[in-house]
């Protein structure tokens, strides 16, 4: 979920440490949601349950499109919090 706002030299040393070269970032996230819906098809001998959530500090203000990229694709929303 990071990685999904990351941008510039952090986003470089993200995708070369996670091996994210061989795939373009408009697949990548979309592979993230295949394999969670895949895990939890119905009908499956198991379930697997995730607890996602970003933390962000409230006086800063994320970008509507990084917001909704979260919740499409990993179904986490934002809360925000005063981390002074």
């Amino acid at each position: 979920m990071t990685y999904l706002g990351a941008r510039g030299q952090t986003k470089s040393q993200m995708r070369e440490v996670m091996h994210f070269s061989d795939v373009e970032d408009d697949h990548l996230h979309e592979a993230f949601t295949d394999i969670q819906s895949a895990l939890n098809k119905p009908r499956q001998p198991f379930k697997l349950y995730m607890a996602n959530r970003l933390f962000g500090d409230q006086s800063y203000t994320f970008l509507d499109e990084f917001l909704a990229a979260g919740r499409k694709h990993y179904e986490a929303e934002l809360a925000a919090l005063d981390f002074r």
